[in-house]
């Protein structure tokens, strides 16, 4: 088996952000159609804060993009 490069983890990283992001929308549009559902909205709200910001966007900002911009990769476009 072979590891997956720090590129392949980011993009399936994006993948599991997109999945929550469905989840919510989904949610968001059965408000409504029973009790609110708190405990989903906290623990997305904590997977966006601790995972998303935390530790996905970490690794974005602080290793791939200036190790990109080191390799003269332009930082807008």
């Amino acid at each position: 088996m072979t590891t997956p490069s720090p590129v392949d983890v980011l993009m399936d990283e994006h993948q599991i952000i997109l999945r929550v992001l469905t989840a919510m929308e989904a949610r968001l549009a059965s408000l409504g159609q029973g009790p609110f559902p708190t405990e989903f909205f906290q623990g997305a709200l904590d997977f966006f804060r601790n995972f998303a910001d935390g530790c996905h966007h970490y690794k974005e900002e602080d290793a791939l993009f200036p190790a990109m911009t080191r390799r003269g990769i332009a930082t807008q476009g």
